[in-house]
């Protein structure tokens, strides 16, 4: 990608080799070996972690793949993406949750980041019944 060499032995050093200890009952643990994830505020976490897969979400919306919400006459795809914290919002039709299914999973295998489905939630926003298809 053209970057320098420098660059790039800096930048590993702040992703590999990392290791953490776990402080219970006033006592810490032996060194734990972090093999993979990004750490809450790693200066890089907007380019490794964030900034993709706001990339892959809209270029989703861009091919048409995914339909945002439709207001006063207009489609908006919202996604507001924090530190470890999504959110995304469209309309309520099957092939958009397909396709945010595939978004998410082509960032976890392409990234090494997964998604914590016990801590995730959707809030269906609708007018008339919930789909079964997200029952």
């Amino acid at each position: 990608m053209g970057f320098a060499e420098g660059f790039i032995r800096f930048t590993k050093g702040l992703v590999e080799d990392s290791t953490s200890k776990i402080h219970a009952n006033r006592q810490f643990s032996e060194k734990i070996q972090i093999e993979r994830g990004v750490k809450q505020g790693c200066p890089l976490f907007f380019a490794i972690a964030t900034q993709p897969s706001m990339t892959l979400l809209k270029s989703r919306e861009m091919e048409e793949r995914i339909h945002g919400l439709h207001l006063q006459g207009q489609n908006y795809t919202l996604h507001n993406l924090f530190a470890d914290d999504s959110e995304v919002m469209l309309q309520a039709a099957e092939e958009n949750f397909n396709e945010l299914k595939e978004a998410i999973a082509t960032y976890e295998t392409i990234s090494g980041v997964k998604l914590n489905i016990c801590k995730s939630t959707i809030i269906p926003v609708t007018m008339g019944t919930t789909p079964s298809w997200l029952s």
